[in-house]
């Protein structure tokens, strides 16, 4: 039976789908459709709102994962319309490296961790993995991580976070108790730069 809701719910795409289920706070403050759902299949509201949660779930990690290869694809046609890199698009072969992008230029290397949103105002909100943050860590000098904002046109623009103020926001485990696999970062504006970190900027030097 739940199933079913579920494909129903991917199917009609609500508006609560596309506002990532921002309206799905309350049990007894239900969407119409919801409402209506769980009482023609006598299913009970609160599992009609789990149901949907879970729908809303499988939807932000696949719309997610959209963005992010946008974002990707536009950091990488920023630097090749003006370097001369070499660029390995890391993301597309390997999900597990703590890295999307390469960047080399003779012996110089940079390694690029996307992090990509379509959503206006004055934060940015992402995910970073354990993986993708001992990443940095072990390459603290080549790592970084690139921020893309994406109009609804599609228009990037490129920030920066600086390494040493995540690690300073970044969870702690608790020995023996308990250890974090992933973390949301919230970051006010007026913490990101523009463009590139100055450690890479040789990757975006004009071709001669």
């Amino acid at each position: 039976m739940e199933r079913l809701v579920e494909r129903y719910f991917i199917e009609a795409n609500p508006l609560w789908l596309q506002a990532g289920g921002e309206f799905l706070s309350d049990v007894d403050l239900l969407p119409v459709d919801i409402d209506e759902l769980s009482i023609e299949l006598d299913l009970p509201p609160d599992r009609a709102l789990t149901v949907a949660r879970r729908v809303v779930g499988k939807y932000d990690a696949r719309r997610q994962a959209e963005i992010g290869l946008q974002g990707e694809r536009a950091f990488i046609d920023w630097l090749t319309q003006s370097s001369d890199v070499t660029v390995e698009h890391t993301s597309l072969f390997d999900d597990y490296a703590g890295y999307d992008v390469r960047i080399l230029k003779g012996s110089l290397e940079a390694l690029f961790e996307i992090k990509a949103t379509t959503r206006e105002g004055p934060t940015f909100r992402f995910f970073l993995s354990r993986n993708e943050y001992e990443t940095m860590q072990t390459y603290a000098s080549t790592w970084h991580l690139q921020l893309v904002r994406l109009s609804a046109e599609g228009q990037p623009q490129f920030y920066f976070l600086d390494s040493t103020w995540l690690a300073n926001v970044m969870p702690e485990d608790i020995p023996t108790i308990s250890k974090w696999a992933s973390a949301e970062i919230v970051v006010d504006e007026n913490q990101l730069s523009r463009g590139l970190h100055s450690d890479a900027r040789w990757c975006l030097r004009e071709q001669r």
